[in-house]
């Protein structure tokens, strides 16, 4: 969509090229260039490779030099599990009898990411980039951490399934430029798929023509249930978990003090979810969007 209104757009990440199939997929996504780790400098590597600070500061050079507008996709590798270690040298925190372990390891690359992307953004305001540049920082998935007590008790949750549940959550930062009033948290439940019509219309693109499972959660998102692992899903008022993919075989919880309730009251939110989950399927299994933008493009909008 970008690239159709003028964007450059460029994905990047310090990998080989073959994960995932990303120098096809990139491409099928609509980038116009990609970047992956023969183009980097190397680095001590953290987690799966290329450190963020050096992938960051690597990054910052080629933005500043990229024409506007442009679209950049970056993809981190410190913060991915196992994290059995941690470089001493950057290690800043004091994390007493925690030190070795690999929670103590996550926390210490998370601290390093933290002032990796500090110093990203110091970069970005050098330029004078951040006076005009939306940028989005999300997690991709939880951190892999076994499902103990103890680790739950670390996570402020309780160490059954609805807890577990609940903390398979990611970050969602958005930093706009010169908007103040947009500041604060959004409440409404969400997904990843929210992300693309979201960003979208905060750069002025209406995503409502577009085939997106996803909401822009800035406009008014409603309240469909956002699909997580297994096909469990959660919206404003309740958690459902999933048993053998039947309601009656489910456990249904109302929010926010998470009292189990009888699974009818979860039927409307489960016959949604499963509708996102078949058109996704559909759409997938039948190579489906190159024929929804088809026809949206020849649709009357006026009806």
């Amino acid at each position: 969509i970008l690239d159709g209104l003028g964007y450059d757009t460029l994905s990047a990440v310090a990998f080989e090229a073959s994960f995932w199939n990303r120098q096809l997929t990139h491409a099928g996504y609509g980038y116009s260039e990609s970047l992956f780790e023969d183009e980097f400098e190397d680095g001590v590597a953290v987690g799966w490779g290329l450190n963020d600070r050096s992938f960051f500061r690597q990054m910052a050079g080629r933005l500043a030099e990229l024409p506007e507008p442009f679209c950049a996709y970056l993809l981190t590798l410190s913060l991915h599990h196992p994290f059995d270690g941690f470089p001493e040298q950057f290690k800043e925190l004091d994390l007493g009898d925690q030190e070795g372990q690999p929670i103590s390891n996550y926390l210490h690359t998370m601290r390093f990411f933290d002032r990796a992307f500090e110093a990203l953004i110091s970069e970005l305001e050098s330029t004078g980039l951040t006076d005009r540049t939306v940028v989005v920082v999300w997690g991709d998935h939880d951190a892999g951490f076994e499902w103990t007590p103890k680790f739950a008790a670390l996570t402020g949750h309780s160490p059954d399934p609805v807890g577990w549940y609940q903390s398979q959550r990611v970050p969602l930062l958005i930093k706009i430029p010169g908007a103040d009033a947009a500041m604060g948290e959004v409440a409404t439940p969400a997904g990843h798929q929210d992300v693309a019509p979201t960003v979208l219309a905060m750069l002025g693109v209406d995503p409502g023509p577009y085939a997106f499972v996803g909401r822009n959660l800035l406009g008014d998102p409603g309240s469909a249930p956002v699909v997580g692992e297994y096909h469990c899903w959660r919206d404003a008022q309740h958690i459902f978990l999933q048993g053998e993919g039947r309601l009656e075989d489910g456990e249904c919880f109302r929010l926010p003090e998470l009292t189990r309730v009888d699974v009818t009251e979860c039927a409307k939110g489960n016959s949604d979810a499963m509708a996102q989950v078949r058109a996704s399927r559909l759409v997938l299994e039948h190579d489906l969007q190159a024929e929804i933008h088809r026809r949206l493009a020849t649709a009357d909008t006026s009806k």
